[in-house]
C-alpha cells in the first residue's frame, strides 16, 4: 500500500504535514490544508503553502492597533479590512496587513474571501 518506494517517510497511517506530498497515500496532498499549520494562536493566520510549508511569519487578523481595539479583533478591524476588500497590489485602497493569506501572487495577494474567513476565525478575540 506504500505509494512512494523511495521515501521511508511516506506510508499509509503517517500523519499528514503540510509539505507538498501526499504523507499517507490516500491521493490527497497536504490533506487537512490550513489546519495542518496550527500552532494554537488564535490571533495568527495559518496558511499551508504546500511544498513552502506553514506561511511564516503568521499575519494578525487585529488591524486597527488604537484605543479600545488595540488588544482585540473587532468592529474597527473590520473596517479595515473593508476599506481594502477586493484590492490588488497597485490598487490605492490596498492594505497588505489585510492580505491575511500572505499570497504573493495573484489572487491570493489580492484582499479577498480567503482573507474574510481567516479574519472572522479571530473575531471577538483577545489578541496580544
Amino acid at each position: 500500500d506504500d505509494c512512494d518506494d523511495s521515501d521511508s517517510a511516506i506510508h499509509p497511517g503517517v500523519t499528514e504535514t503540510c509539505n507538498g506530498l501526499d504523507d499517507e497515500c490516500d491521493t490527497v496532498v497536504d490533506n487537512g490544508g490550513d489546519a495542518l499549520c496550527v500552532d494554537a494562536d488564535v490571533c495568527t493566520v495559518d496558511v499551508c503553502r504546500g511544498t513552502g510549508g506553514c506561511a511564516a511569519p503568521p499575519a494578525t487578523a487585529n488591524l486597527e492597533l488604537t484605543g479600545l481595539s488595540a488588544t482585540r479583533v473587532d468592529g474597527r478591524d473590520l473596517v479595515v479590512l473593508a476599506d481594502a476588500w477586493n484590492t490588488c497590489p497597485g490598487d490605492i485602497r490596498y492594505n497588505a496587513a489585510a492580505d491575511l493569506d500572505q499570497g504573493t501572487s495573484s489572487p491570493a495577494n489580492c484582499v479577498d474571501l480567503s482573507d474574510f474567513h481567516l479574519f472572522m476565525n479571530s473575531f471577538g478575540l483577545a489578541c496580544p
